[in-house]
């Protein structure tokens, strides 16, 4: 065991040489994985823009990627995974009386992106691809109040670039700026004892993610990377499903949201 771990420190603490008078290139092949931290911040209005509810809370999290160059094309794949607890502020539809509970939250991401780089410098690139979300959102029932099970997944496409805008012997600072379009965004809700699902179709509009990844090599075999990013959703209000029959029915829609998220990835490239 110790033997292993003396193995692993020397990996790390090998001086980074081969970068000596040279300026940092990325490895034909990287694998990383790390650790993430999220501060999530979500709200839905209502038609006059007025706040009906609104969740607020840190998520931890773990992250992994995969990045292969091949003269200037590029291709990289990620996943992440977030969780926990965060705070419920809201109000009674029935009654609109303020309601304050916790929402389990679980938010798995995957996506894959096809780049190029433009020009000999390799200063900019350019990248297309697509990714999924899957975000379960469970508000605990408190006092008299029920709890509700929700479900959001969708596919979205991705168009951004990145630009170098630091780059030494072992270190390296850019900027990735990029679009994203949710492709048939669905919500199915389920209320906890009752029977079956409802879904919901929602309506789409462009969001947006932008990171600060800074790499530094450790080695000429490990990279230490961190990456500050801002992300955001909107999805518009829904339309109305009618839930019951011709005498006794009620309608059901997902309001107006958006999800404004501050986060970073910690992690080592291989």
């Amino acid at each position: 065991m110790k033997q292993g771990v003396a193995a692993l420190v020397g990996l790390l603490l090998l001086p980074a040489a081969g970068h000596a008078g040279s300026v940092f290139e990325h490895p034909a092949q990287t694998i990383q994985l790390g650790v993430s931290a999220l501060h999530f911040r979500y709200k839905e209005v209502d038609d006059d823009g007025s706040m009906l509810d609104r969740e607020d809370g840190n998520l931890p999290g773990v992250y992994a990627a995969a990045r292969v160059e091949r003269d200037k094309a590029i291709v990289m794949a990620t996943l992440s995974y977030h969780w926990g607890t965060v705070k419920y502020d809201g109000h009674v539809i029935e009654t609109m009386e303020r309601h304050q509970t916790d929402t389990d939250e679980a938010i798995a991401e995957a996506t894959l992106t096809f780049g190029h780089y433009l020009g000999e410098s390799r200063r900019t690139a350019l990248y297309l691809g697509g990714g999924y979300r899957h975000w379960q959102r469970n508000i605990r029932s408190r006092g008299n109040v029920g709890g509700i099970n929700e479900l959001y997944t969708w596919a979205y496409g991705i168009l951004g670039g990145s630009l170098r805008l630091w780059r030494g012997s072992d270190v390296l600072l850019a900027m990735d700026a990029r679009a994203t379009y949710p492709i048939s965004p669905k919500l199915r809700i389920h209320w906890p004892g009752n029977q079956g699902y409802l879904t919901l179709q929602l309506p789409s509009r462009t969001g947006y993610r932008i990171a600060f990844p800074l790499e530094v090599a450790l080695n000429p075999r490990v990279t230490l990377a961190v990456a500050p990013y801002y992300e955001y959703w909107k999805l518009p209000k829904s339309d109305a499903v009618l839930i019951g029959d011709a005498t006794d029915y009620y309608a059901v829609w997902e309001p107006e949201s958006t999800t404004k998220n501050v986060g970073v990835t910690l992690s080592l490239g291989f």
